[in-house]
């Protein structure tokens, strides 16, 4: 689904990726993880289109998305999540969702003004869109609460349910487990297995190494911008250069 190939991304003199190249396979859930300031993050804008990248290429099903504009990327099929949570917390948990259905409702500025009833029809097939993807991360019945109410965990279920709402190929979770504790990880999981069950690709960045290891098909590391290690989770954790770049060394 996604290749790619030779990205470098420099900030003044710092590289924050070097020369990674990687694939995500249709259907899979693949894994990045490094330590902090890895470059993990970079590389997964230079996928969405938030960061450019001089050096290198990047497709998406066959063909080359390179610098590509976010809002593009997002009506091609990608979607994500980021390490900080970016809900309107005033809004709905629904209305919050509904954002995510911009680039596939289909109505336009008439429609908009008049509330015509074509407009009124669209509109309404797209709550009901949002509210299973609100059931599938199991917050459909929080849907009329402001955002802002919910517990942290369930703000990032909300973010989920948004990216879902796009109706993406691809899905790319920045850090989702991050802030919360053993049960919600272990439904986030859950989640995670069923979305890949309806087809949908993943691609998670995670410093949880038990979220990682459990729903992970493969593994790419990263350290100080390189690619140091690929394999299968059990491949990973018994490679030298990740347990040295985790664990400083023997």
């Amino acid at each position: 689904m996604i290749r790619a190939e030779n990205v470098t991304v420099r900030f003044g003199g710092v590289v924050a990726v070097n020369d990674v190249s990687m694939h995500v396979e249709k259907g899979k859930v693949t894994g990045l993880i490094g330590p902090n300031g890895a470059g993990k993050t970079t590389l997964f804008n230079t996928i969405n289109g938030v960061q450019k990248t001089p050096d290198g290429h990047i497709y998406f099903e066959g063909k080359e998305i390179t610098n590509g504009k976010g809002y593009k990327l997002c009506e091609a099929g990608i979607s994500r999540t980021y390490q900080q949570i970016n809900l309107f917390l005033s809004m709905s948990v629904l209305n919050n969702v509904m954002i995510g259905q911009h680039c596939r409702i289909p109505y336009g500025l008439v429609g908009s003004l008049f509330h015509t009833p074509k407009m009124r029809r669209q509109e309404q097939a797209a709550r009901e869109e949002c509210i299973k993807c609100l059931e599938l991360v199991g917050m459909a019945d929080k849907k009329d609460l402001p955002a802002g109410a919910l517990a942290y965990g369930d703000q990032r279920l909300i973010e989920i349910a948004r990216a879902l709402a796009t109706k993406p190929k691809v899905l790319l979770l920045d850090e989702p487990a991050a802030g919360m504790n053993a049960t919600e990880k272990l439904t986030l999981n859950n989640i995670i297995q069923n979305i890949t069950k309806m087809g949908i690709t993943v691609l998670i960045i995670e410093h949880d190494m038990a979220v990682i290891m459990e729903i992970s098909d493969y593994v790419y590391v990263m350290d100080d911008g390189h690619l140091i290690a690929e394999g299968t989770p059990a491949e990973v954790q018994n490679n030298p250069a990740v347990i040295a770049a985790y664990l400083g060394g023997a």
